[in-house]
């Protein structure tokens, strides 16, 4: 059996929901967590590969990334490697203070690896770096430019050299959005 009639196959219509069209955008907050604080033990995925539930270990936590106008930008594209599909997933952002300690944080953003929790404008969740992480690729600060404020620009992306995500990233949904909000807001 060839790969592509096992993992290649076409198997749904995409089709237009005109009473539902997507609202485009993302809120002003990323929830981060250390790829490594994830508990994937205990984390459920459904059949399609949306994340469930999210726990994190024992006396790990989540940490908050505030954003303002839109200024949290995530971007997701195929990446071919080899033979196979993977997935790149990058989260740009601003950080809104140019302090001592923004500047350690984003030092851990370029050594670590971390997986994001995003909310769309439909109120919908999504989950970055699900299977292989993101980590700072970018960072950069021009105190004069006008566009950024002179803040520092961070982007987080799937590790260049290294698989990347198996996925597009995943939706998280646990029974509704409201219960998912309250389970999201209780890593923090």
């Amino acid at each position: 059996m060839s790969y592509l009639s096992v993992c290649g196959t076409i198997g749904a219509s995409i089709a237009i929901d005109c009473d539902n069209i997507p609202v485009n955008g993302t809120a002003d907050r990323a929830i981060v967590m250390n790829r490594g604080d994830v508990d994937f033990t205990t984390s459920t995925t459904a059949a399609d590969g949306s994340v469930t539930s999210l726990a994190l270990k024992a006396t790990k936590t989540a940490f908050q990334i505030d954003g303002l106008n839109f200024s949290i930008t995530p971007n997701m594209s195929l990446s071919r490697q080899g033979r196979v599909s993977r997935y790149v997933h990058e989260i740009e952002f601003l950080t809104f203070k140019v302090d001592q300690a923004t500047k350690n944080e984003l030092e851990a953003y370029a050594n670590g690896r971390a997986t994001v929790v995003l909310e769309t404008l439909d109120e919908t969740y999504e989950v970055y770096g699900w299977d292989v992480g993101m980590r700072a690729e970018e960072i950069t600060r021009a105190p004069n430019d006008q566009e950024t404020n002179g803040l520092f620009r961070c982007v987080l992306r799937t590790p260049e050299g290294q698989p990347g995500e198996k996925k597009l990233p995943r939706d998280y949904l646990n029974t509704d959005y409201d219960t998912t909000t309250t389970q999201l807001n209780g890593l923090l």
